[in-house]
């Protein structure tokens, strides 16, 4: 299993605990609703751009690149970081090796 989005999620997948009622069509995946999805978390290849961009701008080379974390992590979205998590994995099956 990968990391996906949770529409992709939702029509995709069956979930193993799901109960079918009445009100549920089928045993679909709940995705972001369900207690058991985890978000991928914010990785460093996310960073890299704009940690690379935040240490053109404070010109001192290899010898900022702690500053320029630093500035990125203060205010990811000024530096043009998404911060939301976009894709996540069910809980239940662990996390999925990338």
């Amino acid at each position: 299993m990968t990391f996906i989005t949770p529409e992709l999620a939702r029509t995709t997948y069956a979930c193993p605990l799901a109960r079918v009622f009445v009100e549920k069509v089928g045993p679909n995946c709940d995705a972001n609703q369900c207690i058991m999805w985890r978000w991928q978390a914010l990785s460093a290849e996310t960073l890299k751009p704009a940690v690379s961009a935040e240490m053109k701008r404070i010109g001192k080379g290899p010898a900022g690149h702690k500053e320029a974390v630093a500035n990125v992590m203060a205010d990811p979205e000024s530096h043009g970081v998404q911060i939301e998590p976009t894709h996540g994995y069910c809980g239940l099956a662990g996390k999925p090796e990338v």
